[in-house]
């Protein structure tokens, strides 16, 4: 029988994502399964896995396929059955696993799917080991075995853990929306473990997401929780993502906060036990994080954007917190180093009750600066890497130019972002400044440049934020 062919685009930066029942199906998982069990043995000695899985109408065969490619190839399994990507993560690293998967396609419609892969403790594949994967696969060069099948239930140790660390000084309605995925088995109960009183939309469990896709990075999926928060009159909102590893939040007048407001708010708390600390965030990041982590004594380092990336980067250097720009929050200080939607809920709903104060103004002393949405601009995977490289060259004559991941051009008054995307063929683009007014001007220059590029697809009407 002719192995199952597979699609290289599904092998990306952070992880492994395609079109369920096309990219991805019972055949390709066990593929995938034994090269990633092959690379574990080969590169980390490792013979045990956690695997997980997310609540997608697919996720089912696909583990079941992701199992038997483990075994086969001589790994054994620990099956935690359904579950948000930070318990995955939690299991495999307060267990002491050096291996292990999330079956997810994270915040993507339904139809997609994936698999987040992991090397030790939690932390993820680089992206160089993502490609030995596929290598793996293509080649067919599997290691042979027969590895074990155990489950084990995880959600209790781990909420055990948050409500041990969480313990709310005062009582506090917190109303959610998991977004019918599965951050509804853990969120909603971890906060009322700590003390909250929990409401919530969306809470039953349907793959399909049918209320909305289950992203709280884009406005519009938060909609239903600022009417809720207004209608219930409960003290903070919150929203996670397909997969729990990102969180939105809105205030108690049903007012959405960015990612980087929260990181700020994290980076106040971190700094009052560990003075003149680094805060590791992506290239994203706004300054209302930067100057407000300057401004309490931190260290602002500026690092890659993506998951395994900011991980990999937190554990190599030694940081306590992290934050990206889309609503990953990381946690090294007495965790695991990993982006936890969950936790960082609890932790916010910890400081709400110590400040003894409205969660508006939690955020109200914070500097401000008028800040875009992330663009997209498409533009092709073999080409997009040439313009942010051209990119760089024409602003470093007149401006900074940091390359971090991309090229952010430092403008004094404010800053522009052009980086290509690790996962798609596409450019992100992001501007801020201190008025709408400039933001718009700098924008045009950067759209300018843009504009002479025909590797760049641009729109008519240059969008505003």
């Amino acid at each position: 029988m002719a192995a199952p062919l597979l699609n290289p685009h599904m092998f990306r930066a952070y992880d492994i994502r395609g079109v369920a029942g096309k990219d991805l199906t019972g055949p390709i998982a066990e593929r995938v399964g034994r090269a990633y069990a092959t690379l574990l043995r080969r590169s980390y000695g490792v013979d045990r896995a956690v695997v997980g899985r997310d609540n997608r109408p697919s996720s089912d065969e696909l583990r079941d396929g992701l199992v038997r490619g483990l075994r086969a190839s001589g790994v054994s399994v620990v099956d935690i059955g359904l579950s948000p990507s930070p318990l995955q993560y939690f299991a495999a690293a307060s267990w002491g696993i050096d291996g292990g998967s999330n079956v997810t396609a994270s915040h993507n419609p339904a139809q997609y799917n994936g698999f987040k892969l992991l090397e030790r403790r939690g932390i993820p594949l680089s992206p160089e080991e993502i490609q030995e994967v596929r290598r793996i696969a293509e080649a067919g060069d599997f290691e042979e075995g027969e590895g074990g099948l155990e489950s084990r239930e995880a959600i209790p140790e781990y909420v055990d853990l948050l409500a041990s660390r969480f313990k709310l000084s005062r009582p506090l309605r917190v109303m959610v929306d998991p977004a019918n995925a599965v951050a509804t088995l853990t969120g909603p109960e971890a906060l009322r473990r700590i003390g909250a009183e929990v409401q919530g939309i969306n809470l039953e469990l349907d793959g399909t997401f049918p209320a909305h896709l289950p992203d709280p990075q884009d406005p519009a999926t938060m909609e239903g929780l600022r009417e809720a928060v207004r209608e219930s009159g409960a003290d903070l909102g919150i929203a996670w993502d397909g997969d729990g590893d990102r969180m939105g939040l809105v205030d108690e007048q049903g007012v959405r906060h960015d990612p980087d407001a929260v990181v700020a708010i994290f980076a106040r708390d971190l700094l009052s036990r560990h003075p003149g600390a680094r805060i590791l965030v992506d290239v994203k990041m706004s300054l209302t994080a930067v100057d407000d982590i300057r401004a309490h004594g931190g260290e602002p380092v500026f690092g890659p954007t993506g998951h395994s990336l900011v991980k990999r980067k937190l554990r190599d250097e030694g940081f306590l917190l992290g934050g990206e720009g889309s609503g990953h929050f990381y946690f090294a200080e007495d965790y695991y180093g990993v982006d936890d939607a969950v936790y960082a809920a609890c932790l916010v709903a910890r400081l709400l009750a110590e400040a003894n104060q409205p969660a508006s103004e939690l955020f109200a002393d914070l500097p401000r600066y008028v800040t875009s949405e992330e663009i997209k601009l498409a533009s092709a995977d073999d080409k997009k890497f040439g313009v942010v490289a051209k990119v760089v060259s024409h602003f470093r004559e007149a401006y900074p130019v940091m390359e971090v991941d991309g090229a952010r051009i430092d403008f004094g008054d404010g800053w522009a972002l052009v980086r290509a995307s690790n996962t798609g063929p596409v450019l992100t683009v992001r501007f801020e400044a201190k008025t709408q007014e400039r933001q718009d001007e700098i924008r045009e220059i950067v759209w300018e440049v843009l504009s002479r590029d025909p590797e760049v697809s641009l729109p008519e009407v240059t969008p505003r934020a």
